[in-house]
């Protein structure tokens, strides 16, 4: 049997310098990436996104925005993820947004303690977006898809552009 040795060792991986062979080399200092302000950035993108593209109504009871008397800003309508976002692509995916009324059809339908009620607006959901979305959306649940934020950022800002733009000539 070979007696361990230094020698054997460095014949065995000589593309491996020793330690006092080694090169000094000084870390170059990224910024940091404040990813909960951009993950809260690319919330709000999407949201906007969902609201826009809907034309600022309710997608199941085509009820419209509200103006505020205090601010003057649209208010009365939420963007709701039609499947729970495990993963940041699917938090992200256009697709996966409706645009429900705050209280009637977000807060006391689809997020109602009352189970029947609860399905009853889960279904009216399915049955909006098409039974075929609706499984593409679950199969999504369990995808393993890298999210870079800062590129999500960038693209849902393209996207909120490009719908104001398709919508800045439409009545509705």
């Amino acid at each position: 049997m070979l007696a361990r040795s230094t020698k054997i060792k460095k014949n065995l991986f000589p593309h491996i310098p020793r330690k006092s062979e080694r090169i000094k080399t000084k870390r170059i200092k990224v910024p940091k990436v404040n990813s909960k302000k951009l993950k809260k950035e690319c919330d709000e993108l999407w949201a906007l996104c969902i609201k826009e593209k809907a034309g600022w109504k309710s997608e199941l009871s085509g009820t419209p925005a509200e103006i505020s008397s205090k601010s003057g800003a649209l208010i009365g309508l939420s963007s709701h993820h039609i499947v729970h976002k495990p993963n940041y692509f699917l938090r992200y995916h256009l697709p996966n947004g409706i645009v429900l009324t705050s209280f009637k059809e977000h807060t006391n339908g689809v997020h109602s303690n009352d189970p029947v009620i609860s399905k009853e607006y889960s279904d009216k959901i399915i049955n909006h977006i098409g039974s075929e979305n609706w499984q593409r959306l679950i199969l999504l649940r369990s995808a393993k898809i890298d999210v870079n934020l800062m590129e999500t950022k960038i693209r849902l800002t393209e996207t909120l552009n490009n719908i104001r733009r398709n919508n800045a000539g439409k009545i509705t």
